[in-house]
Order: C-alpha cells, then structure tokens, then sequence
C-alpha cells in the first residue's frame, strides 16, 4: 500500500510529509530569523498535527540568518517540538552549518538533532532514529 503524501507551501518553506517523514525546504534566497522560523513551525504543526514524525530540514546555499536566532529558543512556549522524534539539519554550506550547530548548543531540543552536509547522510541518520523509535 503506498504512503499517503502531504504537501504545504509557506511564504519561506516547502513542506511534505511521507509516513513518518517530514521534509522542510527553506527557498532559496530568504532570511531565516525568529520570526520566519516560528510562524514555519506552527504553520507545520497545525497542518501535520501530533503524530509522531521524523524530519529533515534543508537549508539551501544562499540563506541568510539574522543573529537573534541564536539568541532565543524557537520551540519555548509551544507545542511544536513534541510529536517531533529526530530532525536532522541539511545544510548546504560550511559557515551556516556551524551557525546552525551553534544554536544546538545553546538550545537543545528534546528530540535528537544533527547537522550534515548532505541530504544522504540525513535520510540515513533519520530512518535510524525512526528505528530506534518505532523498534
């Protein structure tokens, strides 16, 4: 039987979600500060709902962070993060994979979390942590 897809499209993001995968594109070309990741996140929440899931969040070359990211945890005060079993971070370039390991560090999430390089790497990383959930 095949998987039911999911699609959503935001102002600053393309979502799907495949079973227990959900994949988040940010477009190419945008800022990503407080604002834009949070209004994204309830956005998904409202649409995917609580049932656990797995997610891989693509940052594409060419996105822009606004310093105050690092400066607040995105999730506080939300229900977002709950159904959320593991999300791994693609990013594209060097410099922002370290901005993105960054906030790791100074707001760890419940779930797990990693950041790679490649989009191989994640899907690999997250149908683990799926394993390790569903097992």
């Amino acid at each position: 039987m095949e998987e039911r897809k999911l699609e959503l499209e935001t102002d600053h993001a393309w979502l799907q979600r495949t079973g227990a995968l959900v994949v988040q594109r940010w477009k190419p070309g945008i800022t990503l500060n407080v604002a834009t990741i949070r209004a994204t996140m309830l956005v998904r929440h409202e649409f995917f709902g609580e049932e656990p899931y797995v997610m891989i969040v693509v940052v594409p070359e060419g996105t822009a962070f606004a310093m105050s990211f690092l400066e607040n945890d995105q999730y506080a005060g939300t229900p977002v993060e709950d159904p959320i079993i593991a999300m791994a971070n693609v990013v594209e370039e060097e410099d922002v994979r370290a901005v993105v390991a960054l906030y790791y560090a100074q707001h760890p999430p419940a779930y797990k979390h990693a950041v790679f390089a490649t989009m191989g790497q994640a899907e690999v990383w997250v149908r683990e942590r799926l394993g390790e959930w569903e097992g």
